[in-house]
């Protein structure tokens, strides 16, 4: 009797360990005092993942109004199995913010040239963010024509008296300035910079992690960066808007998987580096300014991937790949673009390639083809898109670039 009474205790006490939490964030809550539970939910995102533990599902309830801060994750573990579940819900992490008129000053009337008189966050004194920084007038990114991976180096910032309306220049001392048409001014113009570095960051040992149904915007670097020795991590159903680099970067040793994606008008659609083994799956990627694609770590696979290309630096290809099917890139530029490629170990299935100059070797010349229909990259896009419809903050339009 005694030994069946422990059997039911222990087996109590087991399920109550393993049983998972719903934790609910609602960031528009007046409370900071809350538990986490649907009554009472945390008001901050980063508390909330804090607090969860293997098989938990840390539930960012739909809010009208944008994040205006990253997700940071660092050694965050669930287990396997029973991963640690971000559902963001559809909500916007939104990374620029609106300039501050006091912090700018406008030394030539005649002109509308306005000079950074404010106090530089130290961010914006370095290389890195000066290979990544654009500015937004009214809802139009002006990115100055340049872009971190694609030859940077060759591009050298105006001087001030050479911009002309709507764009801006960094000096040789890195002073930042602006210029507005005649007859506008601050106070009547919706200038935006970017001020959150990523919108998703994964760093040291984070194990078993599902991050999904979210959506980052206007970032100056990654809209989803992972360092360090991450691993299991994936991504469902997410969308990156015009980042300053890579919609999604993994790094070092990590091992993520992309499910169902939507990057438009960054820097590079999706590119990785290091030790980092990476599979995508059911991926559009539009709008991409510096290069499509780049892949320079240990392993890839590349499966239902829908490149509408535009940028100027076209795909670089690099080291394993396998598998890659089901892929259809087409470049939308008149002039041909680079498609380079180093180490491929991969026999493509059913991969079509339009208007990409390839170099590297001759593993994908089986794959040109002359002419790719737009409509099967259109169709992906309103596809992909219709996921996201019940986002408050935005229907994922291309929008302006």
């Amino acid at each position: 009797m005694k030994l069946r009474l422990f059997s039911v205790i222990f087996s109590c006490i087991t399920t109550f360990a393993l049983a998972a939490r719903d934790i609910y964030v609602n960031i528009e809550c007046d409370s900071t005092r809350g538990d986490g539970s649907r009554n009472a939910p945390y008001q901050n995102i980063n508390s909330a993942i804090g607090k969860a533990g293997p098989g938990d599902v840390v539930k960012i309830l739909p809010a009208s109004v944008p994040i205006h801060y990253s997700l940071s994750l660092k050694d965050i573990a669930g287990e396997p199995g029973r991963p640690i579940v971000i559902d963001g819900h559809f909500n916007v992490i939104e990374g620029a913010v609106r300039i501050d008129p006091k912090e700018w000053r406008l030394i030539l009337p005649e002109n509308g040239l306005y000079k950074f008189t404010g106090r530089l966050p130290v961010f914006r004194t370095t290389q890195s963010y000066r290979q990544r920084h654009y500015m937004i007038f009214n809802g139009r990114i002006q990115r100055m024509n340049r872009s971190s991976k694609f030859q940077v180096s060759k591009q050298t910032f105006k001087a001030p008296g050479e911009l002309g309306d709507y764009e801006w220049t960094i000096s040789r001392e890195g002073e930042f300035y602006f210029k507005l048409p005649q007859g506008k001014s601050i106070s009547d113009t919706d200038i935006r910079i970017p001020e959150l570095m990523n919108g998703v960051r994964l760093t040291g040992n984070c194990r078993h992690i599902v991050i999904r149904n979210l959506i980052v915007r206007h970032v100056w670097n990654d809209g989803y960066n992972i360092h360090g020795n991450c691993r299991d991590i994936t991504f469902e159903k997410i969308a990156s808007l015009y980042s300053g680099d890579d919609g999604v970067s993994a790094h070092g040793t990590c091992q993520v998987s992309i499910h169902t994606a939507y990057l438009y008008g960054g820097g590079t659609g999706f590119g990785h580096v290091g030790k980092a083994e990476v599979t995508h799956k059911n991926i559009y990627v539009g709008g991409s300014v510096g290069l499509d694609i780049f892949l320079n770590n240990t392993r890839n696979s590349l499966e239902k991937i829908y490149l509408d290309g535009e940028s100027k630096g076209g795909i670089s290809l690099r080291n394993r790949l396998s598998p890659f099917r089901e892929c259809y890139f087409l470049n939308r530029r008149r002039e041909t673009v680079p498609l380079t490629i180093r180490n491929l170990t991969a026999t493509p299935e059913e991969v079509a390639i339009c208007n990409y100059k390839i170099s590297g070797g001759t593993k994908l010349q089986g794959q040109v083809v002359e002419k790719l229909d737009p409509a099967i990259l259109d169709a992906a896009a309103n596809r992909i898109k219709a996921v996201f419809r019940k986002s408050k903050i935005t229907e994922l339009k291309h929008g302006k670039k």
